[in-house]
């Protein structure tokens, strides 16, 4: 989540939402982006959202974007980062399914059971 908060300095940001693999949503994330959460919304007025996909999201996307209403960019993961390696973030169509994935996925914080 710290590139986030390097994006939310950069930028005019009022809602952030994120979209995840179950493999990668256990007790540590849920933890960790409850805390974002709430310090985006208290001393940043942003709202955050995070969604685990489906089986049927998780086989039609595998590319990680930074995507607002205009522009979108292929990003790299946050494994990489943590590695301190460097990777390129570059610019690229939106995907026409993008929403469709988002609708299509579970609320990390009050959906949790059904990706379990």
């Amino acid at each position: 989540m710290k590139t986030l908060h390097i994006i939310r300095e950069k930028l005019n940001v009022k809602k952030i939402r994120m979209l995840t693999s179950k493999y990668r949503a256990d007790e540590n994330l849920k933890s960790d982006f409850k805390s974002f959460k709430k310090e985006m919304k208290e001393n940043h007025q942003i709202e955050c959202e995070m969604k685990v996909m489906s089986k049927d999201v998780e086989s039609e996307i595998h590319s990680l974007y930074l995507a607002d209403p205009e522009k979108c960019f292929n990003t790299m993961d946050s494994e990489v980062v943590l590695r301190g390696q460097s990777d390129d973030i570059l610019p690229c169509t939106r995907p026409a399914n993008l929403e469709k994935w988002w609708n299509e996925s579970y609320d990390m914080l009050n959906e949790w059971n059904k990706f379990q």
